[in-house]
């Protein structure tokens, strides 16, 4: 048969040629590769341990101080010495030791509020890595979805071209017995290459989904990159969905923006106090010992003192407490004071926000999944009439009471069900993933 050649190359290019070194990715595995991996994340957890490295510096600050300065001078020209008595060009040699230290012993509860602003702003840190964490998973998850639907509308492009395939070599075959006009094998040949058409739709469409997916993991070898066709643990699309007011209660308690908010409106409370501590005195403890050494230095009719037996006997301690008064600054701490205040209305108001931004949230993905449900159910309902219809329209076809047009009409309208029954499906699997994660069931 002369279209037999046709067939057969078309039946070829709908068979998937296994590659043996590609993997096959869940979803799970997505989220944890990007997880791992994310260029951002990596950034982030860095900015996390430096923000980790000020609070523990905030909690040294309640150490004391103790360092130690030595100087050595050298120099030459008139030096008085006693035995003969007078001046002499020579060279001299001076220096000393000393050792001190201090410790804050009062200074208005400044180290407590700076320890406890580093504290939150520490922990609102791991809360925003976490929830940054979090939209990476929900983004990865949303292209995951994107190309299963993908593959599975190119199954179908691929069955419905197979069939008109079919139908053509049929067509052709009665064609040339002379029991079908000529006129109907064009038909079928612009419906054979409608169908090629919308197979090569869909085959851009699941590349361009695969490479968003990709550029999202940062794959070195996107090529090798394939994911499963299906998802572990299917949803039942009748079980009950949970109340808004039941997913909001543990979201607030458990999910990272509106636990990092208020971490932020902490650490802004103990900004306005740390400001506030700078109109009190602070009081400091001194202490220390220091020496000196200068040579030719010993008894008038004796030898000079060894360098430490100087640094012995010279020996001078000391200790103290400072007091400072912050009498007038030209008003900078009430200007410190007054930024920090600002600061803390601020913060409040954003953790306002946060929790309406979240309820809003819930209440959008809550709704999301309803309407995902409905549109499941009227969809599937869709494909059982647009199958039984076509059914009927295929057996009028057979029997010349319809044409070859008003076939694919009736096709046209089942493959648009099925479309939609598919889109259905996997935005209401999306949905409902949204909708057990805000209930404390992550997906990965």
């Amino acid at each position: 048969m002369k279209y037999l050649n046709i067939i057969t190359a078309i039946l070829l290019l709908l068979l998937d040629s296994p590659v043996m070194s590609q993997k096959y990715w869940t979803l799970e595995e997505c989220v944890q590769y990007a997880l791992e991996n994310n260029i951002q994340l990596k950034r982030q957890e860095l900015q996390v341990k430096s923000v980790q490295s000020d609070y523990r510096q905030s909690i040294r600050d309640y150490l004391p101080g103790l360092g130690i300065t030595g100087n050595h001078y050298v120099g030459e020209g008139k030096v008085l010495i006693y035995d003969p008595y007078g001046f002499v060009d020579k060279k001299s040699e001076r220096g000393s030791w000393d050792m001190s230290g201090s410790m804050r012993v009062f200074g208005g509860f400044g180290l407590h509020h700076s320890m406890q602003r580093s504290r939150f702003d520490y922990l609102a840190g791991l809360e925003k890595l976490e929830k940054s964490k979090n939209d990476i998973a929900i983004h990865i998850a949303g292209a995951y979805m994107q190309i299963l639907y993908d593959e599975e509308m190119l199954e179908l492009t691929k069955k419905q071209l197979q069939v008109t395939a079919l139908e053509m070599e049929s067509v052709s075959m009665q064609v040339e017995v002379g029991n079908y006009a000529l006129g109907r094998l064009y038909e079928v040949k612009a419906q054979l290459a409608n169908d090629q058409y919308q197979q090569t739709l869909a085959e851009e469409a699941l590349s361009q989904s695969y490479l968003a997916l990709t550029h999202m993991l940062q794959l070195e070898n996107p090529d090798e990159f394939r994911v499963t066709r299906s998802l572990e643990g299917e949803i039942d699309p009748l079980q009950t969905l949970p109340e808004q007011n039941e997913v909001y209660e543990y979201s607030s308690q458990h999910l990272p923006q509106l636990k990092m908010a208020a971490l932020q409106l902490r650490s802004a409370e103990k900004n306005l106090a740390l400001a506030r501590s700078g109109f009190f005195p602070t009081i400091q403890m001194g202490y220390g010992i220091s020496t000196w050494f200068q040579d030719g230095y010993g008894p008038l009719n004796g030898e000079p003192f060894a360098y430490f037996e100087q640094l012995k006997n010279n020996q001078t301690r000391f200790a103290g407490l400072n007091v400072s008064i912050p009498l007038f600054n030209k008003g900078a701490n009430m200007n410190r004071y007054q930024k920090a205040r600002f600061q803390k209305m601020d913060a409040a108001l954003e953790y306002e926000q946060a929790k309406q931004d979240l309820y809003s949230e819930i209440q959008k993905v809550r709704s999301d999944a309803i309407s995902a449900l409905n549109r499941l159910e009227s969809s599937r309902q869709s494909v059982t009439a647009n199958e039984e219809a076509y059914r009927f329209a295929e057996q009028q076809y057979k029997i010349g009471l319809i044409n070859f047009v008003e076939l694919q009409i009736a096709n046209a309208a089942l493959m648009h069900a099925r479309s939609e029954f598919i889109q259905s499906k996997y935005n209401y699997s999306f949905r409902m993933i949204l909708l057990d994660f805000y209930l404390g069931n992550p997906f990965w």
